[in-house]
């Protein structure tokens, strides 16, 4: 398995995309995410090839991962800024090769899951995780 951290400074992008978050080299707060591949999918020559990954946010930034991916150029499926035209037709059923009018991707929102969060439980102070199984698209 391929495992590596990205550590970039992050702050709101209050030009382009107010209320997200963007690498900075400065006057942001730092970021840390541990990321390991699991499976690669190699797509067909010219085409996107995709990996599910696993990734441990070691600081809590807005849209940490997503930005740590990013800026790795290895963006989410189907993230709406970067969304790209060889990636959802990657993702397309089989009946299109059939000549299916009616043809819709087999995943069509973000590509992101979060399996299990843990946090300090506000009564008891004991650490608490809620694990949440991957959804049938996925």
């Amino acid at each position: 398995m391929d495992e590596y951290t990205v550590d970039f400074v992050l702050k709101e992008d209050r030009g382009e995309s107010p209320g997200r978050s963007a690498s900075v080299k400065k006057h942001g707060k730092a970021s840390v995410t541990e990321f390991t591949v699991r499976d690669g999918f190699r797509g067909r020559p010219g085409r996107a090839s995709f990996a599910t990954s696993n990734a441990g946010r070691l600081t809590g930034r807005t849209h940490q991962i997503r930005v740590h991916l990013r800026r790795r150029a290895t963006p989410i499926l189907n993230e709406s800024v970067l969304r790209r035209r060889d990636a959802a037709a990657a993702l397309r059923p089989q009946a299109r090769l059939q000549g299916a009018v009616d043809e819709r991707p087999l995943i069509a929102r973000l590509a992101l899951h979060a399996g299990s969060l843990t946090f300090t439980h506000p009564l008891t102070r004991e650490p608490a995780t809620l694990v949440s199984p991957l959804p049938k698209d996925f």
